[in-house]
């Protein structure tokens, strides 16, 4: 294993409509801004990058790529994130899907051994009608429908509706077998259903205050900071190596429990060999 790669990267996915207004920004700078220093601590090769999202998603670490490469800081740039965080402010609609398309973009070329993205939503997506494609809010989905049709002509006015929930893209991101989504519904008014989706383990029945299965949620907004220590000690002892043997065209594949430090160890077992071999 190369030991230059970083063991985890990480992307915050912030929401910041104006429904995150007053006490609740408050609150996610305070609570973000301390655990990006937690997390240089837990994982001193860690790379961090920042998304936010409102009308449309923003790479907010992309003016600070010479210093962050691939819109990923390390530890000696932390700086430059808690910077950025304390920056933040609340406006504007919601639409998770350019969000989580934003980080996307930043996550699958990372070649950290464990990747993660740390979603919190407070509200519902946007949804709405449209008379043209190109009004549809950037990376939402859409259908069309006849709005207005006449004898001979047949359909003379099309609509376009559109939802901007984040789960496809989400279930995009969860087809890369290194990467796991945390989901954070934050506050009384967040889609518990819609978040939990979003998660890489959607629960039916899942805890609120235990963020280890991919998802939490707390209608209380003083309580994001533990909502957030429960998602870092969660990364930092879970990080694994996955590998896989191949021989001929049979496939093992194996999960290396990594800890912070020192050996790690894995069970023996067999491995897949093909028929005939």
């Amino acid at each position: 294993i190369n030991a230059g790669i970083s063991k985890a990267a990480i992307v915050f996915v912030n929401h910041l409509s104006g429904s995150m207004g007053g006490a609740k920004i408050d609150t996610l700078k305070t609570s973000l801004i301390n655990k990006i220093g937690d997390i240089f601590t837990a994982i001193t090769d860690a790379k961090i990058g920042l998304v936010s999202f409102s009308n449309t998603g923003r790479n907010d670490v992309a003016p600070f790529i010479a210093q962050c490469p691939n819109s990923l800081c390390d530890a000696t740039h932390a700086s430059i994130l808690t910077n950025i965080v304390s920056n933040y402010t609340a406006n504007g609609g919601t639409n998770p899907a350019d969000g989580l398309a934003r980080a996307r973009e930043i996550i699958n070329p990372s070649t950290a051994l464990n990747k993660f993205v740390v979603f919190m939503g407070d509200g519902a997506a946007n949804t709405g009608t449209e008379p043209s494609i190109r009004n549809i809010p950037s990376s939402c989905s859409y259908t069309s429908r006849c709005q207005l049709s006449l004898p001979f002509l047949g359909c003379i006015k099309t609509v376009y509706d559109y939802n901007c929930s984040g789960i496809p893209i989400a279930t995009s991101l969860k087809s890369d077998p290194k990467l796991k989504i945390y989901s954070v519904a934050y506050g009384a008014d967040a889609v518990a259903p819609e978040m939990n989706s979003i998660s890489s383990n959607p629960d039916q029945n899942p805890p609120i205050t235990d963020c280890g299965s991919g998802f939490c949620y707390s209608g209380d907004t003083g309580n994001l900071d533990n909502l957030y220590a429960n998602i870092i000690s969660n990364i930092s002892s879970n990080l694994k190596v996955n590998f896989d043997v191949i021989i001929d065209i049979a496939t093992t594949r194996f999960s290396l429990n990594m800890p912070i430090a020192g050996t790690g160890d894995f069970n023996s077992r067999s491995i897949n060999l093909p028929t005939g071999f």
